[in-house]
């Protein structure tokens, strides 16, 4: 039996606050919250895959979630930093002001 095809059942289900890029590429959970402050941005690469519930508050600066990253659910962000490519965040991890490496793999719960 084949799956059946994915579909996007809504394309707000999620909170984008300031200045908030998304690559349209990149998939969503519900629940996610996306915020940057005053003088701060969020850059969400192509196929990167945000878990539900995950909150990223960029604060003085930028948050760029480089291409093929994997945040998963409960993950925390706050500050300004860097998730690399292709790394994998595990769920309820905190990061404040990452500078993750590319192919990088963070723990559940770090």
């Amino acid at each position: 039996m084949e799956p059946s095809p994915l579909h996007f059942v809504s394309q707000t289900h999620y909170y984008r606050g300031g200045d908030v890029v998304v690559d349209a590429a990149a998939a969503i959970a519900p629940g996610v919250v996306l915020r940057a402050a005053p003088n701060a941005s969020i850059r969400i690469g192509p196929g990167v895959c945000v878990g539900a519930g995950v909150v990223i508050q960029a604060k003085q600066g930028c948050v760029y979630v480089e291409a093929g990253v994997s945040l998963g659910t409960g993950v925390l962000i706050v500050g300004h930093g860097y998730v690399g490519k292709d790394a994998c965040v595990g769920p309820s991890s905190t990061l404040i002001n990452p500078a993750i490496a590319p192919s990088t793999i963070i723990p559940s719960c770090t």
